[in-house]
């Protein structure tokens, strides 16, 4: 297991609560540039922070956009075969948290233009209702989506795109 954060003080608490993983303190956004000694994973699994959060690069593939959950998906396809990842229902494809059931086609403008540039499609969980862990939150209680990905169903060209050193 391999942990990613920018943090120095959680990645101190990180090494203490799970000391057996590798801790690497950096900007999830420099992966690509380490893909060579991180070698591939079969599946990255992230809660990344949301939104518009402060980047000193785009990810690579071609997405611009200001949703920083989708830019570190875009890493997350440099560097692993599958991946799964807590983003808010607002950015996902579809609403099933809270819902009586999934409601898919829900994917918005910046989401088409995450999709559009990366190739990268975005698919529901298993079944999991996040809002059932609603009262475990602490300070603010996002409605958020488990998310899956399979990076090999990405088109040819956006796949270049993404795998190919800038």
């Amino acid at each position: 297991m391999v942990c990613v954060e920018n943090n120095p003080q959680y990645v101190a608490v990180g090494r203490r609560v799970m000391p057996e993983a590798r801790w690497i303190q950096a900007d999830v956004l420099d992966l690509p540039d380490m893909a060579e000694v991180l070698g591939e994973f079969d599946c990255a699994i992230s809660n990344p922070p949301f939104g518009p959060v402060p980047r000193k690069r785009n990810s690579p593939g071609g997405y611009t956009g200001h949703r920083f959950e989708y830019h570190l998906i875009a890493v997350a396809a440099t560097l692993a075969r599958r991946g799964v990842f807590i983003i808010p229902q607002s950015a996902a494809p579809f609403h099933y948290s809270g819902k009586r059931r999934l409601e898919d086609g829900q994917g918005d403008a910046e989401y088409h233009r995450f999709t559009t540039a990366t190739g990268i499609d975005l698919h529901p969980n298993c079944g999991i209702d996040t809002t059932y862990y609603g009262a475990d939150w602490r300070g603010i209680r996002p409605r958020v989506e488990v998310v899956t990905v399979d990076f090999s169903e990405r088109t040819t060209d956006a796949a270049t795109k993404i795998t190919s050193p800038s």
